[in-house]
C-alpha cells in the first residue's frame, strides 16, 4: 500500500478515528511504505494539541521499519518549529518537557529530535522573559502613578491622608463578608484573586481575565478565601470576576 499524499480532510478524519484507537486508522499508517504523506498527518495530529494523541501516532509509525527514523524525525522537528510559543504556551510547555522527551526515547535519542527540543526550549525561555519583562513595566507604571497621585493630593494635609488611606486599602471598618478566589493563571505561572458570580470548589478549572488587556487565560482554584472587606488585604476596585468555569 503506497500513499503519497493526503488532503486535509482525509487527514483530519483519520486523526479523528486514530484518536479513538479506531484499528482501520492504525491499519494504515502500518503499512505506509513511504514517508510522503506523513507531514500532513502529523500536521492534523498538532492541530489537535492533543499530547497523548502525539504519542500515540508517533509510535505507531516510529515502529514500521520501512520508514527512516531520521525522515520521522524530521518531519516531528519542522512541525515543532511552527508552534507559536507565544499564542500557544501551554501548547509549547506540554510539547517541551511530554512529548518531545517520549519521542527523543522511541527514537533512540535522535539528533533532530534534541535539536527540535534545545530549540523550543529556548523560545519558552524567551516568552516567558518576555511576560516577566511586561509585568515588570506594568508594576514599575503603577507605582508612577501612585506616587504622581500622591504628590497632587500634597497641598492639603489633612485631605490627602484621608484620600491616601482610601487608595492603599479597603474600608477598615467594612465588615461586610466576600469570597474571592486565589486562581493559579496556566501560561504565566501566577496567582491571582478573582471574585466569581457563582460558587466555585478547589480544584475547578476556570477562564480568567489576566493583564490590561485582559486577555482570557485558564486557570485552576487553589484557595478560597472567606473573609471581610476590612481583612482583605487587595483593593476592591481593582478586582476582577472570573469570566466562566470550564
Amino acid at each position: 500500500m503506497e500513499i503519497f499524499a493526503y488532503d486535509d480532510r482525509f487527514c483530519d478524519e483519520l486523526v479523528k478515528r486514530f484518536e479513538k484507537n479506531d484499528n482501520n486508522a492504525r491499519l494504515i499508517f502500518s503499512n505506509i511504505q513511504y514517508v510522503f504523506g506523513l507531514d500532513d498527518f502529523f500536521d492534523a495530529c498538532f492541530k489537535t494539541q492533543n499530547i497523548k494523541l502525539l504519542k500515540s501516532a508517533f509510535e505507531t509509525v516510529i515502529k514500521n521499519r520501512k520508514l527512516k527514523k531520521t525522515e520521522v524525525c524530521a518531519i516531528i522537528k519542522e512541525q515543532i518549529s511552527y508552534i507559536d510559543v507565544y499564542n500557544n504556551f501551554k501548547f509549547a510547555y506540554d510539547a517541551n518537557t511530554l512529548f518531545l522527551p517520549f519521542a527523543l526515547t522511541k527514537s533512540q535519542n535522535s539528533r533532530l529530535l534534541q535539536k527540535a527540543k534545545i530549540e523550543l526550549s529556548q523560545s519558552i525561555k524567551e516568552a516567558e522573559e518576555e511576560e516577566e519583562e511586561e509585568e515588570q513595566e506594568e508594576e514599575f507604571d503603577g507605582n508612577n502613578e501612585e506616587t504622581e497621585f500622591e504628590e497632587e493630593v500634597i497641598d492639603d494635609d489633612n485631605e490627602s491622608e484621608k484620600i491616601i488611606e482610601e487608595y492603599h486599602a479597603n474600608d477598615q471598618n467594612d465588615t461586610t463578608l466576600i469570597t474571592a478566589y486565589l486562581i493559579t493563571i496556566d501560561e504565566v505561572q501566577n496567582s491571582c484573586y478573582y471574585f466569581s458570580k457563582t460558587p466555585l470548589s478547589l480544584g475547578d478549572r476556570v477562564v480568567v481575565p489576566y493583564g490590561k488587556n485582559n486577555k482570557h487565560l485558564n486557570g485552576t482554584v487553589k484557595k478560597i478565601l472567606n473573609t471581610q472587606v476590612k481583612d482583605f488585604n487587595v483593593p476592591l476596585d481593582v478586582m476582577k470576576y472570573i469570566c466562566e468555569k470550564i
